[in-house]
């Protein structure tokens, strides 16, 4: 019986653990050990990296269209509707602490609307 599938959201903490098959050693060699956890940190350093176009058009598209971010997930490639939610905040609080991201955003709305 296959186990159940994970529930992943941005933001969460996992555990991750790595053993070979039958608990057997998993790195051959130290320098092998050390390549893995080089790779690991720079998964873990992409995955911190936030990007503002796609918050500002999560932002956008939850301001003008009205939708739920759950219908807004499905357009922004199937992610939670939570996850709109924290980005959709994350960004109105980027526009309150900053008049550059708040012009930006501003701007683009005029664009798309054909307000310029």
């Amino acid at each position: 019986m296959a186990r159940p599938l994970r529930i992943t959201f941005p933001g969460a903490f996992y555990h991750v653990t790595s053993r070979g098959n039958e608990r057997k050693a998993v790195f051959k060699s130290k320098r092998d050990r050390e390549k893995y956890l080089e790779y690991l940190e720079s998964a873990i350093q992409k995955g911190r990296k936030n990007n503002r176009v796609r918050d500002i058009a999560i932002y956008l598209a939850r301001d003008v269209t009205g939708k739920t971010a759950v219908r807004l997930g499905e357009y922004f490639g199937n992610i939670s509707g939570s996850a709109i939610t924290l980005r959709y905040n994350h960004m109105a609080k980027q526009k309150e602490k900053s008049k550059n991201t708040d012009g930006l955003a501003a701007k683009i709305r005029r664009i798309v609307l054909n307000n310029y």
